[in-house]
């Protein structure tokens, strides 16, 4: 009778529920403290990063239309120039006045004096032979700074970025 009492006891007893799955209010604030002080790293670095994001961007776009208007001197065996105005920090391919700029706060400018002037402009000419009259074109901002260089015997355009003097 008494082992007949211990299993009605234990088929009448409530099942212990199984144990909470997820995380405790405690383990959620510490995962969310660990999470803002990562990002609180990291941010700074991104900002500081995007300006020669910015920078390296304008000088592969002006690079791709120099290297644009060396394949057109060499495809129509025609002088073709590209315009350049850096006091506006604008350029152009085959216009009259340089309608693409090299971005908000990016300052353009010209290492050397190769560069011949149409006006007040400045005008790289590329030659049908393959010839530019060369130049090194200088994008910076803040820290940041992307140079081009075009050479003069073969139209070859090199970009180059890194930080500012």
């Amino acid at each position: 009778m008494a082992a007949q009492h211990k299993c009605a006891n234990a088929q009448n007893a409530a099942p212990h529920p199984p144990p909470e799955a997820g995380f405790s209010l405690l383990e959620l604030v510490v995962i969310i403290a660990i999470m803002s002080f990562a990002l609180a790293l990291v941010v700074p670095t991104k900002r500081a990063g995007s300006g020669q994001a910015a920078v390296n961007a304008s000088a592969a776009k002006l690079g791709a239309v120099l290297r644009v208007a060396h394949a057109e001197a060499l495809r129509t065996n025609a002088d073709q120039f590209v315009l350049i105005d850096p006091d506006g920090r604008t350029y152009g391919f085959g216009v009259l006045q340089p309608a693409d700029s090299v971005g908000a706060g990016i300052a353009l400018s010209i290492e050397g004096d190769g560069l011949e002037w149409q006006g007040p402009l400045r005008r790289l000419r590329f030659r049908p032979d393959g010839t530019t009259t060369g130049a090194t074109l200088v994008l910076e901002q803040a820290n940041a700074r992307s140079r081009i260089v075009v050479d003069d015997l073969t139209g070859a355009v090199k970009l180059t970025t890194g930080t500012a003097k």
